[in-house]
């Protein structure tokens, strides 16, 4: 990939961020469920952008290739060969892959101390929470859960007991009810192979924040008023905040005043109609200023042109005489030519 293709890229993948979280706050667009969807929406397009978007072809001109006469080997002088400089745009995917190298190494390391935290964690059993391995961890900052097959609630022992622990249990069941942890994984994995766009992890922070905001809702809506919940997710903002990793935490202490806002609008929803017009709106939206930086920084694919090295084909070869008929020797006196 050359610079050039690089720095287009990067513009449209800011192109395509920004114009669709700006433009989901603009438009007010609260309806958290359907706000996810689109943002993970624009982060599986950031990746395909290359493929999808349309290449602009240009052919330079090549020189000519000169014919030189052969020289005999005998003859041959040896040429040393000249040292061959590594261009910038040689290092652009390497240093890519690595740094996407780097950050899913940091993800697994993620996943091997949430699996260490599992075995150190003491087994418990909620009623009303079935299907779903509950157990109480020591020295644990905030509730979380991970796993897909086998899901696995931690809860820190400093919560058992207290309100602010059952509200974390329900809000975390329903992440394993929603099949969250998968989803969680695959955002991480793709923002780790973008990781070289400061944009793309703001966009992965606004998904997490749009998930939490959607469990909220649902687990707001089954208590049959926000009111309650909103008090236990007060009371919680004093929990230290669980490392960024992959896992679907209680508590990020950033997203809280966001959050406390997104229920108290629970009251007042958007009607079907606008949120659909909305979203139809924004997605129209997001899609033209792509499409319009793409033809201003469009990636492009750059040919040289093919000249001929081989000699000119030989010409033709004469046509033949025409043949001689009988009558032309009639009338010709053999004896005075002898």
């Amino acid at each position: 990939m050359t610079i050039a293709n690089f720095a287009a890229w990067s513009l449209q993948i800011a192109v395509l961020i920004s114009v669709g979280v700006l433009g989901a706050r603009l438009f007010g667009w609260r309806h958290a469920a359907s706000r996810l969807r689109f943002f993970q929406a624009i982060l599986i397009a950031c990746f395909l952008l290359p493929l999808v978007l349309p290449w602009r072809r240009e052919i330079l001109p090549a020189a000519p290739a000169v014919l030189a006469a052969p020289v005999p080997a005998g003859l041959r002088a040896p040429v040393p060969a000249a040292p061959r400089a590594i261009s910038v745009s040689e290092w652009i995917l390497p240093v890519i892959a690595a740094g996407a190298v780097l950050r899913l190494l940091w993800l697994a390391v993620g996943l091997w101390r949430l699996r260490a935290w599992r075995h150190r964690g003491e087994p418990i059993t909620v009623s009303g929470l079935s299907g779903v391995n509950i157990r109480l961890v020591d020295g644990l900052a905030t509730p979380a859960t991970f796993g897909w097959l086998s899901p696995v609630i931690l809860l820190p022992r400093t919560l058992a007991g207290r309100v602010e622990g059952d509200a974390a249990l329900r809000h975390e069941f329903q992440h394993v009810l929603r099949r969250d942890w998968l989803e969680n994984l695959a955002e991480q994995g793709l923002a780790a192979l973008l990781w070289f766009h400061p944009l793309v992890w703001w966009l992965a922070d606004h998904i997490h924040l749009a998930r939490e905001q959607a469990v909220d809702a649902e687990v707001a809506s089954l208590e049959g008023t926000p009111g309650d919940y909103l008090d236990t997710l007060l009371a919680s903002a004093g929990l230290d905040v669980l490392a960024a990793g992959p896992v679907n935490s209680f508590l990020r202490r950033r997203h809280l005043v966001e959050r406390v806002a997104a229920l108290t609008q629970l009251e007042t929803p958007m009607s079907f109609a606008r949120l659909s017009l909305s979203a139809s709106a924004l997605v129209a939206l997001t899609a033209a200023a792509v499409l319009f930086t793409a033809s201003v920084a469009p990636l492009r694919s750059v040919e040289a042109a093919q000249y001929s090295t081989s000699a000119p084909p030989p010409p033709p070869p004469p046509p033949p005489p025409p043949p001689l008929d009988q009558a032309t020797f009639e009338g010709v006196d053999y004896q005075g030519l002898t």
